[in-house]
């Protein structure tokens, strides 16, 4: 199975609401996640990436299911950084070493 085709399996496509904060590129819009299917790349509304077309929009519930079938983070608006799960600190990376 293809990418894109994998990628259009998982979330929901976009309501009205969340299509037009994500056409606007409007970061106050909630937290929403959305995965572009034909790049496979978790983005938010907010992101000042070019706005892909809604039929390539998928919203997902949270930053794992995107994970989970496969896509990454943009790099661009980071949203591993704002809805990623905290893992705990592993400590010195020397001392774990040794």
């Amino acid at each position: 199975m293809s990418d894109s085709k994998r990628f259009t399996m998982i979330g929901r496509p976009p309501t009205d609401n969340e299509w037009a904060a994500i056409s606007a590129r409007r970061a106050s819009a909630g937290p929403l996640l959305f995965v572009v299917t034909s790049t496979g790349i978790i983005c938010t509304p907010g992101c000042a990436a070019r706005t892909p077309g809604r039929d390539r929009v998928r919203v997902v519930a949270d930053f794992d299911e995107g994970l989970a079938a496969g896509a990454r983070a943009c790099l661009r608006c980071r949203p591993d950084r704002l809805y990623a799960v905290k893992a705990a600190p592993e400590g010195d990376p020397v001392q774990a070493a040794l």
